[in-house]
């Protein structure tokens, strides 16, 4: 592209650029629906990429509260063709946590046995939805949980099959408005439990609110409300968190000789501390964000096209003005630049509106799921720049066709 040397002063770029604005607010309505796919695809860059560091940053405190030496054994082996990276394989059973809770232990503290079910819980007339978890082993201690007032469940209640529940503050607070659970009674699914404890509020995580969770014996979970035997997950507690490899390691160990896998076979199992689980969790959580960005970035693409042929009709429509300007000695560096910033300033505003709306819209989704609320100020930069690049990108061609046009026949033009 060759252009003209020109000798603008800065007087007349700033005269060029208010007739610009004038152009652009003489049709507001085509300047709006010009923008209006630049405000789409800025406003889901911007929503996407918040709520993707929101998500990471609720997933790494999740984690991070649980402390540096929290093991999590799941059965199934690692499986990079699956989803979740996970082939199940067989179920957790009582004995394979006892394999791991009744043996010498050198590295870690407890195992723990989890499975939970959701249900409706009722006391009076008060009814909420909650979260039914059967525990085993002390939970309170592999997953550092305070109790906040009453007893933990202990072996004896699981022997016993004894109906009894430490629930979470939220389940205390709705349930028990202004009054002290301890000794009463909940309906879940038609059984009567008796509250032993209440937790301390532990706060929502990502997928799930603990404080919403009724934690039952194992056994009581399994042969009263499940009918099934197996376990979701295990979790252990190393000593600390300068020897949670050889936990992980000693628990591998044990699972492998308890459940017969041959020397040289994969685990049927898989162990992972909270390092390896929070990487994993960010990276899925990284990919997903980045895959839905792409979704939005395809509308950035439709709106700068949607430029494109707008700035064509408008070229077309004020040929004899372009005529008429250069025939009183306007360059064909004057004409590209007003052109071409009319362009700039339609996709400019598209991406201060467009990020207006998404940082609105991803507070407003984090406060409905409950996680953190961060601002990315890159993608913000981010948005405002390519917003302007897609201006030049998509302006260019129709200006500096505009910028060529001959003014005899730009004047003559019907």
């Amino acid at each position: 592209m060759s252009l003209q040397k020109s000798n603008m002063k800065p007087q007349k770029y700033i005269e060029i650029l208010a007739a610009s604005i004038k152009a652009l607010s003489a049709n507001k309505l085509r300047t709006f629906l010009t923008t209006l796919g630049i405000i789409i695809g800025i406003m889901a860059v911007i929503t996407l990429l918040n709520i993707g560091q929101g998500a990471q940053k609720s997933i790494t405190d999740s984690v991070n509260s649980l402390g540096s030496n929290q093991l999590t054994v799941i059965p199934g082996r690692v499986n990079t063709n699956s989803p979740l990276g996970l082939e199940l394989t067989s179920l957790f059973t009582i004995d394979d946590l006892n394999a791991l809770r009744k043996t010498t232990k050198s590295y870690y503290l407890d195992v723990t046995g989890f499975s939970s079910r959701s249900y409706s819980a009722q006391q009076g007339s008060e009814i909420m939805n909650v979260t039914l978890a059967g525990i085993s082993g002390d939970y309170w201690l592999v997953r550092d949980i305070d109790l906040g007032s009453g007893r933990k469940l202990t072996d004896e209640d699981e022997k016993t099959l004894a109906r009894v529940a430490v629930i979470g503050s939220d389940v205390a607070s709705q349930l028990f408005p202004n009054q002290n659970p301890i000794g009463q009674r909940i309906k879940v699914s038609g059984v009567n439990l008796t509250i032993v404890g209440v937790n301390t509020s532990q706060g929502a995580a990502l997928i799930s609110n603990p404080d919403e969770n009724v934690f039952i014996p194992l056994l009581t979970f399994q042969k009263i409300f499940t009918g099934q035997d197996s376990i979701n997950v295990f979790y252990a507690k190393a000593k600390d968190a300068d020897t949670i490899s050889f936990a992980e390691q000693e628990i591998k160990v044990k699972l492998r000789q308890f459940r017969r896998i041959p020397v040289g076979d994969n685990d049927d199992f898989t162990v992972r501390n909270s390092s390896a689980f929070l990487s994993t969790l960010n990276q899925i959580t990284t990919i997903f964000t980045a895959f839905l960005s792409t979704i939005g970035g395809i509308s950035l693409l439709v709106g700068g096209i949607g430029i494109m042929n707008i700035m064509f009709v408008t070229v077309r429509e004020r040929t004899r003005e372009i005529g008429l300007r250069k025939s009183l000695g306007a360059t064909n560096n004057d004409i590209l630049f007003q052109f071409l910033s009319e362009a700039v300033a339609i996709t400019f505003l598209g991406g201060i509106i467009g990020t207006i709306l998404g940082v609105t819209l991803s507070f407003v989704i984090s406060r409905i799921a409950n996680f953190a609320f961060v601002v990315s100020f890159e993608s913000i930069f981010l948005a405002v720049g390519v917003s302007g690049a897609i201006g030049l990108v998509f302006g260019i061609y129709p200006a500096r066709n505009a910028s060529k046009l001959n003014p005899i026949d730009a004047l003559r033009f019907e």
